[in-house]
């Protein structure tokens, strides 16, 4: 009865530890994933949520972020786009900033340039600035 007993305790802990395991490998790939996908662009990745408003300082160009798994998209024109596409990747040099609004209203609805009026008032807080230079 002890041998049965002490048994069970061996193959709950065996358990216990291989689940334990994989959980630490899943989280250690995912954040492993993220960091090779983005690079310079993961702080924007960690602290941007859905529906913040993205700004390009270069163009001044505004955008809503989306998150979705383990990417991060823009939508501009009801279009949605990788944020590395956005960005343009051809060239290197960025500056991004990422603001939340601090009411939610129907954000969808408003033109890249009323966006960047939002960005401009009291009404958005400044969450992220990235500035990349290569």
């Amino acid at each position: 009865m002890k041998k049965k007993k002490k048994f069970r305790r061996i193959l709950v802990f065996l358990i216990v530890l291989l689940i334990s395991f994989s959980i630490y490998l899943y989280f250690g790939l995912k954040m492993l994933d993220i960091e090779d996908r983005y690079g310079d662009l993961e702080n924007l990745y960690w602290n941007s949520k859905n529906d913040d408003i993205a700004l390009k300082k270069k163009n001044s160009e505004c955008a809503l972020i989306r998150k979705e798994k383990n990417r991060v998209y823009v939508i501009k024109n009801q279009r949605k786009l990788d944020i590395d596409y956005w960005l343009n990747p051809q060239n290197a040099d960025y500056d991004v900033e990422v603001y939340r609004p601090k009411n939610k209203i129907a954000l969808y609805k408003l033109t890249s340039e009323e966006l960047y009026s939002l960005t401009k008032n009291s009404e958005t807080k400044l969450i992220e600035k990235i500035e990349v230079n290569y």
